[in-house]
Formats: structure tokens, sequence, C-alpha cells
């Protein structure tokens, strides 16, 4: 008799792309599109000490000394305490009363803190990667909070709101980078990048298309920042002709292809995404530093789509190249490995090949305890597929021990009543 006791995202893995099956977004090319190799962590649940290590290391940035940092650290939180308490956004007294007037990043830190705390949002999922990207995510507070709100909508699991957080938020910034030399020239364009870097992208999108119908011979990068902008408000029906545009205008550009590529996979069209991600390898450079992580990423995402199309053997080939280049070029104790472990864990297990996928799924546990110590999501995530693992092949007592340890360290971790865990 299989054990009844799980998580809930013990089911969303199994039935999803979820921690197994990570598509890399068309723009994540670079190294720190995977969660960092952080060596420092902090678990700290809703209390104002969680954010005291971030103030220190904006202390550093400004040149304090690390003692010094950490001692300013300390005797700000114990002014910021009353308002941490209270309030889920800074005032301009309370911007007064802090001190911190012309200090913006700190402002904008401590409204993501604040946000996160006071709408049950702070988790350690978020807190533990904070050294991959910046606290609030290289983006404006306000577009950060717009974006959360977008992917809680959309009832998206703890353990892949990080990653999901990443990509979009590489969107807005790549989107913005790509407005902000023509705002001064186009009153629509303007309009757009200001509405989209205050997280405002319905009325962002509202401008770009009016920009796009003024300019009758629009060109490939107008029509991809269309897409982009669609794509941020989650309309992937709508983006399609917009990237088919781009691709159409600008089909040497191995971007525009890959973003096409992941939209059609997004939408569930995964023979034209196979076909979109193959020739998105078409114009990659060689000579580019990150030509090993480019092709990575599109072996990787054919994986996805090949496994989603149960064209298994095709999916375990390319599964297999991408990990021959990332151990390569990154080496066994990057946290970008345990991800592609568990793609071909799932992978197997869908070939019921169970003994091979064990080996993989131990092998993401070792390297993540390695990377991250005992307390952290992922360890939690991987506790949860073996678990899953021992239960769909019957070793009843194996699984209820690995959930009782992922539901032991999920209630530390998040709390008692933490959504994630199951009546």
């Amino acid at each position: 008799m299989k054990v009844k006791f799980c998580f809930i995202s013990i089911i969303i893995c199994l039935n999803s792309a979820c921690v197994f099956s990570q598509i890399n977004d068309a723009n994540t090319d670079s190294k720190n599109t995977t969660l960092g190799n952080s060596s420092t962590t902090y678990f700290v649940s809703k209390n104002s000490t969680a954010i005291s290590p971030h103030i220190a290391a904006h202390f550093i940035s400004k040149g304090f000394s690390k003692q010094d940092a950490i001692e300013l650290a300390e005797q700000f939180v114990i002014r910021y305490n009353s308002i941490h308490k209270t309030k889920s956004k800074l005032n301009n007294t309370d911007v007064i009363n802090l001190g911190i007037e012309d200090d913006l990043q700190l402002i904008s830190l401590l409204n993501w803190d604040l946000f996160l705390s006071h709408n049950n949002l702070y988790g350690a999922y978020i807190r533990a990667y904070s050294n991959t990207a910046k606290p609030w995510y290289g983006v404006s507070p306000e577009a950060f909070h717009e974006v959360f709100r977008i992917l809680s909508s959309q009832h998206i699991s703890a353990d892949k709101i990080h990653g999901k957080l990443l990509v979009t938020t590489k969107i807005i910034d790549e989107l913005s980078t790509s407005l902000k030399p023509i705002i001064e020239s186009n009153k629509s364009i303007r309009k757009a990048y200001n509405y989209l870097i205050k997280g405002e992208f319905s009325i962002s999108e509202k401008f770009l298309g009016k920009s796009i119908l003024a300019d009758k011979m629009s060109d490939a990068q107008e029509n991809f920042n269309m897409a982009r902008i669609k794509t941020i408000n989650l309309k992937y029906n709508e983006a399609n002709p917009y990237y088919i545009r781009a691709v159409q205008l600008y089909e040497t550009n191995p971007r525009y292809v890959l973003a096409y590529a992941n939209n059609l996979s997004i939408n569930g069209d995964y023979k034209k995404a196979i076909i979109n991600y193959k020739s998105s390898f078409r114009d990659l450079k060689t000579d580019d530093e990150e030509y090993n992580r480019k092709v990575s990423t599109r072996c990787n995402n054919l994986g996805v789509s090949y496994k989603a199309t149960k064209d298994y053997d095709n999916a375990l080939q390319y599964y297999q190249k991408a990990i021959e280049l990332d151990l390569a070029d990154l080496g066994e104790t990057h946290p970008q490995i345990p991800v592609l472990y568990n793609n071909i864990a799932e992978t197997y297990i869908a070939l019921h090949n169970f003994k091979q996928a064990e080996n993989y799924l131990r092998k993401a546990l070792e390297i993540d305890l390695e990377i991250f110590g005992k307390q952290h999501p992922r360890i939690i995530t991987r506790y949860n597929n073996l678990g899953t693992l021992y239960n769909l092949t019957g070793q009843t007592s194996l699984a209820v021990k690995l959930f009782e340890k992922a539901l032991a360290l999920n209630a530390k971790m998040f709390g008692e009543l933490n959504p994630t865990i199951a009546d």
C-alpha cells in the first residue's frame, strides 16, 4: 500500500516541469541564470533581524569595514524593528526617521523586506538566494511586487518561485535596457519605459503597442520588445506573432529564436519548440566565452521538450550533452548540476528505470548538501523527490522517513502553517 501522507509540492513535481524539468529562458544564457552557489544563507522567519545581513552588506558596499558595517546594521535594525512590526511599506516620515532619505537602494531593500513580511511571502526560499540576485532582483520594488503578484496568481510553488522571479525580472531588466536609448525620441516608448520600471506592465504594454502601430516598418527589436512585455504579462499566445515577426526580420539572432522556442514550450507546442530550439544553435558564435553555457541551455530545453512528447531517448541524449558541458565548464559542485541530474532522474522514472533514477536523485541530494548545507529549501525538494520515488516503487518505510524529514525541515524553516504542507 502506497503512502498518502506527503507534500503538495511532490505532486507538483511529478506532474509539471517543476524542480525536475526546468526550462532556461531565452536571455538567461549567462552563468548567473541558475541558483547561486551561496556559502552563506540566512534562515530567519518573520522578524526584522532577517534583513540584518543584507543591510550590513549594503553598508560594506558604501565603504565601511566589515566589523563597522555589522555594528551599524545591528543598530539600524533596532530602529527599523518598530516599523517592521506594523507596516508593509515605508512612508516619507519613516524614511526621514531612519535617516535614509538619500539612500534609494536601502529604501528599496527595506520595502522589499516589508512587502514579503506582511504578505506571508517571507520565505527562506527567497532569502537563501540573495547572493545570486540583488535582494530586490535588479528591478524597482514596485516592479518586483507586481511580478510577485502575477506569479502568485498562478499558484506557483515555493520551490519554483525564485527561478521564475529571476527569469521575469531579467526580462524586465533587458527590456528596459532596450527601451532606454530611444525614450527621448519616441513619446510612446518613453511612457512604456516609465510604466515598465514602475511595475505597471499592462500600461507599458499598451504604449509599446501604440509605438508599433505608429511605425508601419517596425523592426525586429520592436517586435521582440512587444513579445517580451506580453510574456511578462503571461500573455503567451498573444506574444507568439511578435516573436515570429522578430525572427522573420532577424532570423540569424539566436536570442530571438530561443525566446520564441521557450514561448512555444510554455504553451505546450513542444514539436514546434523543438524545431526552433534546434534552429537557435545555428548562429551561436563558437568564440563566445559563454558558448558552452548557451549550448547547454539549449540542450536542457530540448531535453524538457522531448520528454514532454514522451521521446525519452532523445530527452536523455540532450540532457546528457547538457550535463557533460556543464560539468566541464562549471564543475560538479555548481547548483545547475543537481537540476540537470533531476531532469535525467525524471526521464528514467518515466522509463520505469527506477535504479538509475535513484542514482541521479541521490547525486543531486549529495551535491546540494555540499553546496547549501542541511537547512535549505533545495534539501526539502530533494527529500521529497527521493521519497516520491520510493513511494512509487513500494518502499514505503523509506518513503515515510524521507517525507518526515522533508516535513520537519519545511516546518523548521517556514513554520508549522506553511501552505506547502498538505493536510
